[in-house]
């Protein structure tokens, strides 16, 4: 894999406080299952047989910073093609989920960790707030990540050219 795959323009300010914050270079278990927004449960295995996975975490759906981001995550998906599949997870149902779709159709895939589940195994669950923590890791097709930013998202991000080998 060349590593411009890695290079997703992001100035991220780090959180404090996220112990448990999965970094670069660590290994991730694949096993994890992430309940889509159509209730399907899908093994993240399974998404990285094909590419690999930009796993985007929001608090949820009535955050405005998200919901700026969301609307750039079109243009990234766009960008990407079918160079990597992204997943935007928020700890909220499916049911507010779906209810934020109707309105709003993305061209990603979306997920509930309503259990917070994935948000405690990538170590951006905040107890205190009952929300994952605004964060992104781009993880290769063998289950390590290879980029992980945290928190605040700039107006002049962008994806660059993402290059599989």
């Amino acid at each position: 894999m060349n590593e411009t795959l890695t290079n997703i323009l992001m100035k991220l300010e780090p959180l404090y406080g996220l112990e448990n914050f999965k970094k670069p270079g660590e290994l991730v278990r694949t096993d994890l299952e992430i309940k889509l927004s159509s209730t399907r449960l899908l093994k993240l295995e399974e998404l990285l047989l094909n590419a690999p996975v930009l796993l985007v975490f929001i608090k949820g759906t009535w955050c405005p910073f998200c919901r700026l981001h969301l609307s750039r995550m079109r243009s990234w998906n766009e960008k990407l093609k079918n160079q990597s599949s992204i997943i935007v997870v928020s700890s909220e149902t499916i049911e507010q989920i779906n209810q934020w779709l109707k309105n709003n159709p993305v061209n990603y895939l979306f997920a509930s960790d309503e259990n917070s589940t994935l948000g405690k195994e990538f170590g951006v669950w905040v107890e205190s707030m009952d929300f994952n923590q605004a964060s992104t890791f781009l993880i290769d097709k063998g289950g390590v990540i290879r980029t992980a930013f945290v928190n605040r998202r700039d107006e002049n991000l962008n994806i660059q050219t993402f290059e599989i080998k």
